[in-house]
């Protein structure tokens, strides 16, 4: 049955998920009261709206430029960037030299809507800078082009060639350069900020391959080597760090004095610190700013050389890294009397890690020396935090009580928040949830609209990939047993997130919400069909008859409202839009009772619902009720681990199992009872998705006899 509701059926529903009598006061705390799916079904809307391609020839008809300008300005503003790359490049193109403040925030808006990770985006923007002289501006932006840029993207390495060469040749006249003029004064482009989330999104691997293509294209910019580096610190992936060691060391651009600074700060990494010192104290008073010495500094420290470790100090102004100047004042026991900027976060974070690695060195007495100076000399003053991430520290390297330890004394709302963390590693729920309610009470209490003010607010996911062979087996079998590991994959993921966040994996129950099984339409894979329907052939039959005679009534009313049947499509598509409306929603067939009578088989999107984002945007994919969770749940951390939506492993079996890849709406596969039915529709879906419907639809029902 197909659940279309009224306005008045809307007020109804929201007006019912007012008081969840069975929530836990931690969630109760947050004051969400419904899952944020106000998108019902709305009967008789177009499939789709006008396409990219419609778009662009229609605009294209209207002769005066600038009233072609308004239609373009009008729609876009209207429906978005997504799906529109081509009409927004069109209209940047009559924009970049009269409108460019205009065509960058235009630029911007694209990025945002489409991914961070378009290089296209980055093209437009250097050809936006080119336009208006700003050179510098310009190549920054190529460099971050190249940065994502496949090698096998011909087209557009050609107009980054292009870009590249009148950019030097702009650069080669510095009188003329206009980076610093208005429109680009606060528009910075943070390339550091972009290593950082490739790495997020694709992990270290795919960080230093990205990387190495960028110091290649760019061998003349020394200042890339660094923050490379420090990103790839994010991971601290001993594998990955020896790679880029072995590329710093065959490296034909570098100088000497280059060489050895890297390569003492991969050893450094890599904690190999007698070799780390050989390589930084050849370039000590090479290298212009203090990052040698600190660095120098912080492996005597590391070696317990006081000595060495003093005299080094003493040569370092403390403006010039707080890091190391905290770590030498507790080492030292010289007492801090007062400080007058408010110190940041990450001095915390950077200290916490220098004490990890001690933990990693097995250096006990010294980082145990190290904990009770920072508390001697009242450290918590002037950076509480760090006693938070101390704590995170301990509780990583499986030391739980070390970490209660740290946090006794320490005056911080996180305190609760982690001591929670600490109850449910030991399974003491109860007083894991009293001391959640408390962490929760203090943030609302010091900023009662925090919930409301970060909902809608893009965050930074730490994407976690599924482990999937690199090479499928051939046989149907093998594969089943492949998705049974990546769906038990998914839950160990999913467990350690509620257990460091403090999400709670029942919260659908305890709010008797069911929206994400009625007013969304997860499209899955032929591949997890496949995986359903065999679970589902061992289940009594009611179960099955119902789930059929639910999925042929959907397939029913998406016939008679859109004049259509709907499709199994074909990936990839420009758009799912083209194929199904984007506000349609339906109950799920294998939701019976207000209950998913499938669990245990149910598809890969509806495990990671409301765990995962979505591979190049960075966008929370669940639901409020959840979202609220992940908002809260650390104030001082702001990257977010979560489950990477877009798993490859299912396309690839698709192609093993039927030569192609598709996905469909669930009730569109279990509206046919024999598999046999389903694989030809999935495996001919190009046909019928084409000007053969017709040949397909007769040659369908003629096979559907025949089985």
């Amino acid at each position: 049955m197909v659940t279309v509701i009224s306005s008045m059926g809307i007020l109804k529903v929201l007006f019912s998920c007012r008081k969840f009598i069975n929530m836990s006061d931690s969630l109760k705390i947050l004051n969400v009261d419904n899952s944020g799916f106000s998108m019902l079904a709305i009967i008789n809307e177009p499939i789709s709206p006008i396409s990219d391609e419609k778009l662009l020839s229609e605009s294209k008809k209207i002769r005066n430029q600038q009233e072609r300008i308004n239609y373009l300005k009008s729609y876009l503003e209207k429906v978005g960037a997504y799906n529109y790359i081509h009409s927004i490049n069109y209209l940047f193109q009559m924009l970049k030299k009269d409108e460019p403040k205009y065509a960058y925030n235009l630029i911007i808006r694209a990025q945002r809507e489409i991914s961070i990770f378009d290089e296209g985006i980055y093209v437009l923007m250097a050809d936006l800078a080119i336009t208006n002289k700003a050179y510098k501006i310009s190549m920054e932006c190529l460099e971050c082009a190249i940065l994502l840029c496949s090698k096998e993207n011909k087209k557009q390495y050609k107009y980054i060639n292009k870009f590249l060469e009148m950019t030097r040749g702009g650069l080669s006249k510095t009188n003329e350069d206009c980076s610093d003029n208005e429109l680009w004064k606060d528009q910075k482009i943070k390339k550091d900020w972009l290593l950082e989330m490739i790495y997020y999104h694709i992990g270290a691997k795919g960080l230093l391959k990205r990387s190495i293509n960028l110091l290649n294209y760019f061998p003349e910019n020394i200042e890339n080597y660094m923050l490379v580096y420090k990103a790839l610190l994010l991971g601290n992936d001993k594998e990955v760090l020896n790679q880029y060691l072995e590329y710093i060391t065959e490296n034909k651009f570098l100088g000497q004095e280059y060489k050895d600074l890297y390569t003492g700060l991969l050893y450094f990494s890599l904690n190999d610190i007698e070799r780390s010192v050989e390589h930084l104290a050849k370039v000590k008073n090479e290298v212009s700013d203090h990052t040698v010495k600190t660095y120098l500094c912080t492996c005597y420290l590391l070696s317990d050389n006081r000595k060495l470790f003093e005299e080094v100090f003493k040569q370092i102004p403390p403006s010039s890294d707080l890091v190391l100047f905290f770590l030498g004042c507790a080492y030292l026991d010289i007492k801090i009397e007062t400080l007058q900027d408010k110190i940041d976060n990450h001095i915390s974070l950077e200290i916490s890690r220098l004490i990890k690695k001690l933990v990693q060195l097995n250096k006990i007495e010294l980082y145990e020396y190290l904990l009770k100076q920072f508390k001697k000399l009242q450290y918590q003053i002037f950076i509480p935090e760090l006693f938070i991430y101390l704590a995170e520290v301990f509780i990583d390297v499986g030391k739980v009580e070390k970490a209660a330890e740290i946090l006794q004394d320490i005056n911080h709302q996180e305190v609760h928040r982690v001591n929670a963390w600490i109850h449910r590693i030991k399974g003491n729920l109860k007083l894991a949830e009293e001391e959640l309610v408390n962490y929760r009470k203090k943030i609302i209490e010091s900023n009662p609209d925090y919930i409301t003010q970060t909902q809608y607010k893009e965050a930074t996911y730490q994407l976690i990939n599924i482990k999937t062979p690199t090479t499928l087996p051939n046989s149907k079998e093998e594969i089943m047993k492949t998705v049974s590991d990546v769906y038990k994959q998914t839950k160990d993921i999913t467990n350690k997130i509620d257990l460091e966040y403090g999400i709670d994996s029942s919260t659908c129950s305890k709010s008797k919400c069911t929206d994400c099984c009625t007013k969304t339409f997860p499209m899955i894979s032929y591949t997890e069909y496949l995986y359903l329907k065999l679970w589902l052939d061992k289940q009594p039959k009611e179960l099955r008859s119902k789930i059929y005679e639910k999925s042929k009534s959907f397939v029913k009313m998406f016939k008679e409202n859109y004049g259509v049947t709907p499709s199994i499509i074909a990936v990839p598509t420009k758009s799912n839009f083209q194929f199904y409306p984007t506000s349609l929603a339906f109950e799920c067939p294998c939701l019976i009772d207000g209950v998913c009578s499938v669990y245990e088989a149910r598809p890969f999107m509806c495990r990671t619902y409301s765990y995962t984002a979505i591979q190049g945007k960075f966008y929370f994919k669940g639901c409020s009720f959840f979202k609220a969770q992940f908002d809260i749940s650390s104030i001082i951390n702001k990257v977010k681990k979560l489950i990477n939506y877009n798993c490859s492993f299912f396309v690839r079996a698709d192609k093993v199992l039927i030569d192609e890849s598709v996905v469909a709406p669930i009730p569109v596969w279990f509206a046919t009872k024999s598999l046999e039915t389903a694989t030809w529709k999935a495996k001919y879906t190009r046909l019928h998705n084409s000007i053969f419907t017709p040949w397909f639809n007769f040659v369908t029902k003629f096979y559907q006899r025949k089985t």
